[in-house]
């Protein structure tokens, strides 16, 4: 866990300029404990994904990659899921954060406006869900929230619940492009998406990268998206 990444606040703090719309920022930013060695956080959105999951799942076992799963717990996810794939991504060294039960845009931001007890029923219900096929025990500080805290106006009061809950929120800041409105359509041009947003956002010391593990050609290009970080000196950690 590094702390840098879990120390909550209700201060929100960018680390990034925007990257083609979508910068990144975090709540509860500790500049004092940021990793020494540059590293990268490998995040994907939406799943589990019966189909695509357990596959990204085999090639970040091939690759010797540790990645962070932001899962959706409701009908989209987690409830029409394999309730395996929870237990096979921690037991493969990977975390599980918090990505809403229902991914519902309305109910969530009426009017692109964040509506605090919906967010935070939802957040109940997510919790819940993923209890039920983790365990009781199951504890998260991270939560995403759908469409990114950047796209949506008026989130003060469910950042300060997330807070008082000892939950942050957390965006990126490079992506492979696999969720835009015009994707990459091959490898080669999902790898250049990446590499783009990357020297967009000034190469970080800290990279967070979003991926949606619900893509089939986000799964085809993992292994050079991970050359490609590899090659520019970042080491791999993940988000608890």
């Amino acid at each position: 866990v590094h702390q840098w990444l879990t120390q909550p606040s209700t201060q929100t703090t960018p680390s990034a300029e925007p990257v083609d719309g979508q910068g990144m920022s975090t709540q509860g930013r500790s500049v004092t404990s940021v990793p020494s060695r540059k590293t990268a956080f490998v995040t994907f959105d939406d799943g589990p994904n019966n189909l695509i999951t357990p596959k990204v799942l085999d090639s970040l076992r091939t690759l010797g990659v540790p990645a962070t799963f932001f899962y959706v717990a409701g009908p989209t996810g987690l409830a029409s899921a394999d309730p395996r794939l929870v237990g096979r991504t921690f037991a493969e060294g990977h975390s599980v954060c918090v990505h809403s039960y229902s991914h519902d845009y309305r109910y969530l931001y009426p009017r692109r406006v964040g509506n605090q007890a919906h967010i935070m029923a939802d957040l109940d219900r997510a919790l819940a869900g993923i209890r039920a096929v983790a365990g009781d025990q199951y504890v998260s500080h991270g939560f995403r929230y759908p469409g990114g805290h950047m796209s949506w106006k008026g989130l003060a009061a469910a950042d300060a619940a997330l807070a008082a809950r000892d939950m942050w929120w957390l965006d990126w800041n490079c992506m492979s492009g696999d969720a835009e409105a015009n994707p990459p359509k091959t490898v080669d041009a999902m790898v250049a998406f990446l590499d783009r947003t990357l020297r967009s956002s000034g190469e970080p010391h800290t990279a967070v990268m979003l991926n949606h593990d619900t893509k089939s050609l986000t799964l085809a290009a993992l292994p050079q998206m991970i050359k490609l970080l590899r090659d520019r000196g970042y080491t791999f950690a993940v988000i608890d």
